[in-house]
């Protein structure tokens, strides 16, 4: 999952937009080769599918993985994560 996009006009792109993301594993862009004028964020979801095998074999055969609860708490975490990045500002 990669967002990109324009949060205020005064906000520093490094520490602060990492620290707003609080709870989520993030990267700047300027870590991919995007510009430091850039404002952009990566978000790590290597876990998102799950924590063992076990769960990542279910989510790989569920017919709507997103609705396992191990998915949708991280999913909800990351929309907070941006809801937060985005509204409280």
């Amino acid at each position: 999952m990669v967002f990109t996009g324009l949060v205020s006009p005064t906000l520093a792109i490094n520490e602060e937009v990492r620290h707003a993301a609080a709870g989520v594993a993030t990267l700047p862009g300027s870590a991919f080769g995007q510009g430091e004028d850039v404002l952009a964020l990566r978000i790590a979801t290597s876990l998102l599918y799950g924590l063992d095998d076990e769960q990542r074999l279910s989510a790989l055969h569920h017919e709507s993985p997103a609705s396992l609860p191990w998915i949708k708490g991280q999913l909800d975490a990351i929309a907070a994560a941006l809801q937060a990045l985005l509204h409280d500002r």
